[in-house]
């Protein structure tokens, strides 16, 4: 039996709405470093957009590195109004 490659990326697609992207720093510690939302598939491409982005930059003054999640040019309409909440 075999299925065709697009309709496997379709079901895909549409199952997972979001990808989170876990990265260890430096220091050890595992950080969030994206998210990013699965748009659909197009032209057997899956379409993802950016939603947030982990981001450490130097504070110019103090030279201490300053964390922080900033949220993408791309991603700023579709989390606009969006909360972000962990149940466990």
């Amino acid at each position: 039996m075999d299925i065709p490659a697009e309709s496997i990326r379709k079901q895909i697609a549409s199952a997972i709405d979001l990808i989170i992207f876990v990265k260890r720093g430096k220091d050890g510690k595992r950080r969030v470093e994206s998210v990013t939302e699965v748009i659909g598939v197009e032209n057997e491409n899956v379409i993802l957009q950016e939603l947030f982005v982990f981001e450490s930059t130097p504070d110019p003054i103090t030279g201490v590195i300053i964390n922080r999640f900033k949220r993408s040019e791309f991603g700023r309409n579709a989390v606009k109004n969006a909360s972000l909440s962990v149940t466990s």
